[in-house]
Order: C-alpha cells, then sequence, then structure tokens
C-alpha cells in the first residue's frame, strides 16, 4: 500500500530547510513599532523547525545582524494539515510585542512544497485509476509536475532553490520527464483488472486485454 512518505520521495519533496542555510533568513516584513502580525511566505513548513529573527543594520550600508526571537515572544497560526502526518501550522506569526520601526523580520525553517492534504487528493485519484504500487507512485508523479512548474515557490523547495540556475532547462527537465511517465502508464493495469502471468521471464498467452 503507497503512503504519502513514499509519494514525498517520489516527487523530491521531502522536508528541506528553508532559506537554504548559505542564505539569509527569509525576510517576511519590517517592524513600524506597531504592526505584530507577519507572514510566511509559505505555509507548508514544520513547526518545530520554525526560528523567527529580527535584523539591524548597525550603520548604513552594514550587512544586516540577524538575532533570534525567542519562541516566548510571538505566538503561530492554527494547526493545517503538515507533512506525513506531522501537525504543521498556517503562516500567520503574531508577535507579543510589535518589532520596533525599521527592524526587518525574517524566518528559517524546513518546509515541503505540497501538504498531506495536498497530496492525498493526488495519491486517492491515482489509486483509483491503477491497481499496481509502481505505477501509482508514476501516476502521482506525473499529475503533480504541473503543479510544481506553475508554481516558482514550489520549485525552490523542491530544488533547495538550485533551479533558479537555469529555470528554462529545469522545467524542460519536468516537461520531457512528464511525457515520459505518461508514456510509461499506457496499457498498465487499473483496478479489477488481469496481470499477465510470467513463465521464464517472457509473458504468456492468457488473453489479457490492458484496461485504462
Amino acid at each position: 500500500m503507497v503512503g504519502l512518505a513514499q509519494v514525498r520521495t517520489e516527487i523530491a519533496d521531502r522536508p528541506k530547510l528553508w532559506p537554504p542555510q548559505v542564505a539569509e533568513p527569509e525576510q517576511i516584513g519590517t517592524g513600524d513599532g506597531t504592526a505584530t502580525i507577519f507572514g510566511l511566505q509559505f505555509e507548508n513548513f514544520i513547526p518545530n523547525t520554525l526560528t523567527i529573527f529580527l535584523g539591524t543594520s548597525p550603520a548604513v550600508g552594514s550587512p544586516v545582524v540577524f538575532t533570534a526571537v525567542s519562541p516566548a515572544d510571538y505566538t503561530v497560526g492554527a494547526p493545517d494539515p503538515g507533512p506525513d502526518g506531522t501537525a504543521a501550522t498556517n503562516a500567520i506569526i503574531t508577535f507579543l510585542t510589535a518589532p520596533a520601526a525599521g527592524a526587518l523580520v525574517a524566518a528559517r525553517y524546513q518546509s515541503v512544497a505540497f501538504s498531506d492534504a495536498d497530496l492525498l487528493v493526488y495519491l486517492t485519484n491515482s489509486q483509483a485509476l491503477f491497481s499496481d504500487d509502481r505505477t501509482i507512485l508514476k501516476c502521482v508523479h506525473r499529475d503533480v509536475i504541473p503543479a510544481i512548474v506553475a508554481d516558482q515557490r514550489r520549485m525552490d523547495i523542491i530544488t533547495d532553490g538550485t533551479y533558479k540556475r537555469d529555470p528554462a532547462a529545469y522545467i524542460a527537465a519536468q516537461l520531457k520527464l512528464y511525457d515520459a511517465l505518461g508514456k510509461d502508464l499506457t496499457g498498465t493495469p487499473t483496478p479489477g483488472s488481469a496481470t499477465p502471468a510470467l513463465f521464464d521471464g517472457a509473458l504468456l498467452s492468457c488473453g489479457y486485454t490492458p484496461q485504462r
């Protein structure tokens, strides 16, 4: 039986650090001394990996210095489906005390491109079409590709941001894979259909007719 963990492995959507460690934390807003609510740009994150930072520049033109904020100083939004059954949360961060005017509000966390709820829809649809586990995974992979290439944020997460080195080549490779998976799925067994018997590595003549 195919599970969500296998689906994530198939499409390379295991939790990844975002932004990558070599990059600065993700800026999610600038304090004005009054605002207390800020939002992550991407919501499918793992709660216990989230760190919120406040950044200030010691002098004009100097690099920003980011300091981690204690989790006791902010709250995170209501529960939402997360990866592999781990409760994730929505993107709302609420400070108990408003960040000072000019302070950069930033975040770093592990994230996934698709929530459990998202992937369950693809998995359920594929299981209704095919009976073999490997074929089901291929079907899910084919079906999520359009959602991936249509959303830069998802491509960022799945590739750890490396797709930006050559976006056109990455998208072309995904579309080529989409076509290849479609061909692989043609004529494969569907739920309730017969499966051809094998004898010494060859198909026996057993009146098998693939169904689609």
